[in-house]
């Protein structure tokens, strides 16, 4: 079956309103600013300098990384996802994954 134009704009714009729709986290500057404080108070104790560096380095190279590009899409998105898992399972909650854009393949550019 072959794909015309139109169905494949029909198509895109269906998942384009489809990922609109999915629940993704949005956070205000402010709420980022109340969960620092939240933040810190919790790392305060039970957790190694060690531990507390690498959190404040992951921090830092997720803000980066999310000026640069989309991380709620490609491999970066990916690899979130897949370490959102496994913290998830460590401290027992049910995994969610963050919601991906689709991406559309086409075999010699054809779909």
């Amino acid at each position: 079956m072959k794909l015309t134009k139109a169905k494949l704009r029909q198509i895109i714009s269906e998942e384009l309103k489809e990922a609109d729709a999915m629940a993704y986290d949005k956070t205000s500057a402010a709420d980022v600013r109340s969960g620092a404080m939240d933040a810190a108070k919790e790392q305060s104790s039970g957790l190694t300098d060690q531990e507390r560096g690498l959190i404040q380095k992951l921090i830092s190279m997720l803000v980066s990384a999310a000026k640069n590009t989309n991380l709620t899409s490609g491999p970066a998105a990916q690899k979130i996802n897949q370490l959102a898992a496994v913290l998830q399972k460590v401290v027992g909650q049910p995994a969610e994954e963050v919601p991906t854009e689709p991406a559309v393949e086409s075999p010699e550019g054809e779909l």
